[in-house]
């Protein structure tokens, strides 16, 4: 699969609790500089009133007719990273006394730096490629050295090496001023909550609600993780056959919802199910154990919930309630009588040596009052009433224990007496027999069975299984605490559909508030002030208090973006006003009471850490624009009428909506990418070009590679051009032959039957070790067993198919309708053989590799040597694909070819995903790879049509009436249109070179060549995008790679003079950093 490009971001406004953080960039965050990180100022000859460097005009860096001036590269990095560095000069003052008391060493500090450090990190893994990519940061931006990172690679968790001591220190002043604004908020809110100094902020009952709310009896589940039994299927009816086996009535799973009925009961009948119908609690827990171990005993070749799993345990209420139910069984043969009747007068347990006892009294109307009459000894006198005639009896019995009478159970009963009844003959009994009721404790855990297995399900799991397992069922209740009938968690319209039979059988204890009181107090204090802003504030405060001062304009209006934002978000209405400064200053960029920062200093600080990025971005940026003859600053070339309708089309309009104050406001940011969106048209447009983006001249705007939320007309352009260059026909051609071997192209339509394993049961086969992955690869998901049963699976599928009958009209069914009802038989299989069945012969083959944990699924496609597939599949396609090239015979409907052609015996191969058994039903000739002629006049008409949906955009943009009533917006549209046009005429003379067809101006490319080219072009990663005319979205890495590697070639000539300040290892290092991020991601 192709990796998406992520879309790039626009800069966000910096605020003061991003300053520091901002001085180590993660490499993985700048990597695009390259292209469109850095904005740079085209030309030094700025006029304005910020600050400037001392000697401006030297020369920093020297390429050829590329000269950047020191005041060029300032006023880059001053714009982009200025602010960062200014603030954090500053506050390193203001916060000296906080700073010095931070011990790196320690735990709070140490815990500080791991949650900045490896938040994302979940593995050790993954830790040490975080630490590693942190590393490489650092060294970049000089907070530690080459030797430092090199001596702690891949030790994150060692604090004392020289590199984890630099970062450490390197973050005391965000910890620093963190933990001093933390007590500024505390001590407010004292103050606003009418607390005494010091006090405790939380209270003993917001501790105890969060506690109850979160923790305890409100959370989910009570706050404890639950404890179930899971068992999945691969169809509703396989789930019901297995429950079939153990004797439950699945006819009925719909109808009654009071637990599971025995198959012996008969729906029939008119009456409904009976209490000795129904399954007991112990009975239920038995079954769920035993089909657990049948389902998925497989994991490890035995049973996994063994009688070492649980202990049952006698329990004297649930007894009685056994035994009530063994009581209301036997009094509904008293349920009409006519003779004198010994009722039961004990139970007795036939596997606890106990005995209870039944007291009965009988209930008589006296006038208004009922009195109650002790029946001595069980024995009832029955007096019966005249013929035709009846009476009623009622009767209470209490069941209890001699040596327990506080649990006891209390039933009634009504007895009808009448003379037709018929006559007891049978001897009465009067001593019942029950079992003993248990509460089962289970030691289940996720350790056991496989990695995937899973019987605890924490409190707060948020999956539709989980949820379901803690919300839906219920602890206890019978039948609330398991699923009656198969339970399926995904929407009807999933593929990957499993059905789930559950009983939840326990509660881990959770954590008492005497456990989580401190952590509790902790969160519940970090919320006050977790929310946005609410420490920045007092920031922003304390730097007023040192009264704070830019001269730097542009730097001061990013200030108070931030500043005001801040109390905005706060909804705080009553703030100090933050007032422009007026005047002005040639060096002094900002000022505290203690401290002026001046360009000189700012430029120092900036050098040390982003010149590296600088060089980079702005050589590789030069590389791109040095040939162009539109507008080259560096040749003094320039086509004047060009580059007016570029400026007319591209700039005029976005100056008419920053005469209109768009970008003092969030428009400013939703159209154009402008952030902050603080600049109002009092700023003036020269002003905001110069300092936003750089440029003294509107022209200019047209080489910048981020402009407007786009590309410059002209940058856009030659990046084109120079992509062009790098990747040529010859390259891709290059690139087609490694991904798609010539000697072994294939076009097939194949049915494609996956054997697989499923673990985790997503819905996705897990991975197996292949030759394709075993570089990435290490653990085996698959047993000896289970793949010698795949192949043997695999031989059923693709043999047994007479076994599927014909359909409805009498026709025989298709190979693919065959392969289909086979894996619909396969999927409602039960993993035991039942020779009841319909299909009987193929649900008897299936019964053992269901046992085993295999899942099968069906693909139909058609496949050929550019489609992405994994490298197995090809093999085994290309071969099948020449065998059937070779026959005389050619494939139809009754002559399929299968795998065994290419492997005698066999019917399936292995690939990553599992097992294949493929039919190959048809085969073509393969299109072959586009000539350079073809691929030159693809590349041509790619940017044809997208300057035709252009002019369609554009012609429909000027009919609206907002266009129309503004002169200015409707010449830029038409200098667009014309723009375009132009473009369409320029690229059709080129197509022409490249077709013997007539290019006129409505030609198109026919529709089979381009699938064709997009076929090819599309199956090769490297080139992702090398046609596609919107370059910022598909920049190759190729292009990228290209640029690094003469960047690095040009180093070793020599041939680039930077300033005696620069560091040149520092950027060699960088480069090198970059390459191989792009390679690891390619």
């Amino acid at each position: 699969m192709k990796k998406g490009k992520e879309k790039k971001q626009p800069k966000q406004p910096l605020t003061p609790n991003k300053a520091f953080k901002a001085v180590l960039p993660v490499l993985v965050c700048i990597v695009l500089f390259i292209v469109i990180g850095i904005t740079l100022v085209i030309i030094g000859n700025n006029k304005g009133n910020n600050p400037k460097v001392t000697s401006p005009d030297d020369t920093y860096l020297q390429f050829g007719n590329y000269r950047v001036t020191k005041e060029e590269m300032y006023e880059t990095l001053r714009k982009d990273y200025g602010l960062t560095e200014v603030i954090r000069q500053i506050d390193e003052l203001i916060f000296k006394d906080e700073v010095n008391q931070v011990n790196i060493d320690s735990e709070k500090y140490v815990k500080f730096l791991n949650d900045k450090f490896f938040s994302e990190s979940k593995t050790d893994d993954d830790k040490k490629k975080a630490w590693n990519e942190l590393l490489d940061s650092a060294v970049i931006s000089a907070t530690i050295t080459k030797a430092d990172a090199d001596a702690a690679k891949d030790k994150f968790d060692d604090t004392t090496t020289a590199a984890w001591v630099k970062l450490a220190n390197s973050y005391k002043l965000e910890y620093a001023r963190e933990q001093w604004a933390i007590k500024q908020f505390l001590a407010n809110y004292r103050i606003e909550k009418g607390l005494a100094a010091g006090a405790d902020v939380i209270s003993e009952d917001e501790i105890k609600n969060e506690y109850k709310n979160t923790y305890g009896e409100n959370a989910t589940n009570g706050g404890k993780n639950a404890i179930a039994i899971v068992i999945p299927f691969t169809s509703e009816e396989a789930a019901k056959k297995l429950m079939a086996s153990y004797g439950i009535n699945t006819e009925v799973l719909g109808t009654y919802t009071d637990g599971w009925v025995k198959s012996t009961f008969d729906e029939k009948g008119t009456e409904k199910p009976k209490e000795t119908d129904y399954f007991t609690e112990d009975e239920i827990m038995k079954i769920f154990c035993d089909m657990y171990n049948e389902v998925l005993g497989y994991y490890t070749g035995s049973d996994i919930i063994t009688s070492e799993k649980y202990t049952l345990e006698y329990d004297a209420v649930k007894t009685l309630a056994k035994m009530k139910k063994v009581l209301n069984v036997k009094m509904q043969s008293y349920a009409t009588v006519k003779q004198n009747i010994d009722l039961p007068t004990t139970i007795q347990l036939s596997d606890v040596s106990k005995t209870a006892n039944i007291k009965w009294v009988q209930k008589i109307k006296d006038g208004d009052e009922t009195k109650e009459v002790e029946i001595p000894n069980g024995k009832l006198e029955v007096v019966v009433p005249e013929e035709g005639s009846s009476t009623s009896i009622n009767l209470s019995a209490t069941i209890s224990f001699a040596d327990d009478e506080e649990n006891h159970v209390s039933v009634s009963y009504s007895i009808v007496v009448k003379p037709e009844a018929e006559e007891i003959t049978e001897p009465f009994e009067t001593t019942l027999t029950a079992e003993s009721g248990n509460n089962w404790t289970f030691s289940l855990n996720n350790e056991m069975g496989n990695e995937h297995s899973k019987f605890v399900w924490s409190y707060d799991d948020t999956t539709d299984l989980g949820k379901y397992v803690l919300k839906t069922l219920k602890l206890g209740t019978y039948p609330g605490a398991y699923t009656i009938k198969p339970t399926s968690l995904s929407s009807s319209s999933s593929s990957n559909k499993y059905y789930y039979l559950i009983i939840k059988v326990g509660n881990e204890d959770g954590k008492t508030l005497e456990e989580l009181h401190d952590k509790i107090k902790e969160d519940l204090t970090k919320a006050l002030y977790s929310a946005n802003y609410s420490l920045e504030r007092y920031y922003f405060e304390e730097r007023a208090k040192h009264n704070i001062v830019f001269y730097d304009h542009y730097l001061e209006r990013l200030y108070q973006f931030a500043y005001e934002t801040c109390y905005q978000t706060l909804k705080v209405t009553d703030f100090a006003e933050y007032k422009l400064n007026k005047k002005k200053s040639k060096t002094v960029v900002a000022k505290i009471d203690e401290l002026s920062i001046t360009a000189d200093d700012l430029f120092t600080s900036l050098e040390t850490k982003y010149s590296s990025i600088y060089a980079t971005s702005s050589i590789n940026r030069y590389q791109i624009l040095k040939d162009n003859v539109l507008y080259n600053p560096w040749t003094n070339k320039i086509n004047k009428k060009y580059v007016n309708k570029a400026v007319k089309a591209d700039v005029n309009s976005v100056k008419n909506y920053f005469a209109l104050d768009y970008f003092a406001n969030y428009y400013g940011y939703y159209y154009f990418r402008v952030s902050p969106y603080n600049f109002d048209s009092s700023y003036g447009w020269d002003n905001f070009i110069k300092d936003y983006y750089g440029v003294s001249e509107e022209k200019d705007l047209l080489l910048l590679s981020s402009v407007f939320g786009s590309q410059g007309r002209i940058y856009a352009d030659s990046l084109r051009t120079y992509r062009n260059k790098v990747i040529t026909y010859d390259i891709i051609n290059e690139q087609i032959k490694k991904r798609n071997n010539p000697d072994k192209l294939y076009d097939v339509d194949v049915l494609n039957v996956v054997i697989y394993v499923d673990y985790d049961y997503d819905g996705t086969p897990d991975t197996k070790i292949s030759a394709s992955n075993t570089k990435d690869v290490t653990e085996e998901n698959w047993s000896a067993e289970q793949i010698q049963l795949a192949y043997k699976l695999a031989e059923i599928f693709m043999t047994k198919e007479d076994l599927i009958e014909n359909g409805e009209d009498g026709k025989e069914k298709t190979r693919y309708e065959k392969l289909e009802e086979m894996v619909k038989i396969y999927n409602q299989a039960s993993c035991r053989t039942n020779t009841d069945e319909s299909n009987e012969a193929l649900t008897n083959l299936f019964a053992e590799f269901k046992k085993a944990g295999l899942f099968v699924k069906l693909e139909k496609s058609t496949f050929d040597q550019c489609d992405s597939l994994v490298d197995e599949f090809h093999e085994a396609m290309h071969k099948m694909w020449a065998v059937a090239k070779e026959s005389e015979e050619g494939l139809t409907e009754t002559h399929n070819m299968l795998y065994d052609v290419v492997e005698s015996g066999k019917y399936a191969f292995s690939s990553p995903y599992g097992y294949h058994a493929v039919v190959v039903t048809d085969f073509r000739q393969p299109v072959d790879a586009p000539t350079a002629d073809e691929f030159e006049l693809y590349r041509a008409m790619a940017i044809v049509e997208a300057n035709r949906k252009t002019i369609e955009s554009v012609t429909k943009s000027l009919d609206s009436d907002n266009v129309k009533s503004n002169k200015t917006l409707r010449e830029s549209y038409n200098a667009e249109l014309n723009l375009a046009k132009a473009e369409i005429t320029k690229y059709l003379e080129i197509a022409q070179k490249y077709t013997t067809d007539i290019v006129d101006e409505n030609y198109k490319m026919s529709d089979t060549l381009k699938k064709k080219i997009d076929k090819w072009v599309e199956s090769v990663d490297d080139v992702d995008g090398s046609t596609d005319p919107d370059i910022e979205k598909n920049t190759s890495s190729l292009v990228i790679t290209s640029l690094l590697n003469d960047l690095l070639v040009e180093l070793d000539k020599d041939n680039i003079k930077f300033a005696s300040t620069f560091n040149k290892e520092q950027l060699r290092l960088y480069i090198n950093n970059l390459i191989e991020s792009y390679n690891e991601e390619k």
